[in-house]
């Protein structure tokens, strides 16, 4: 009875072991493609900001790139947070 009881506790913690592992690579995956989509995204933005304003000073276009990001970004936030408050 008691090998039975010792056998059990160490399966639950070798299999407590391999989720927290599949947790942190999901983990990790999950923020480097993140990191990847957003500098992409900022390399997209830039380049046809670049292309429509070249004449323009960088100042200016990074002005114009910030309210991109921000005019997107920020609805995009703002649904996001209604979503996780009404639980959906």
């Amino acid at each position: 009875m008691f090998e039975a009881g010792q056998a059990l506790i160490l399966d639950r913690i070798d299999l407590a072991r391999l989720e927290l592992g599949d947790l942190a690579t999901t983990l990790v995956l999950g923020f480097a493609c993140a990191v990847v989509l957003v500098m992409g995204w900022l390399a997209l933005t830039w380049g046809i900001v670049s292309l429509a304003a070249g004449a323009l000073p960088s100042p200016a276009k990074w002005l114009i790139e910030a309210a991109i990001n921000f005019g997107l970004g920020l609805p995009l936030a703002y649904r996001l947070r209604r979503a996780k408050a009404s639980g959906k």
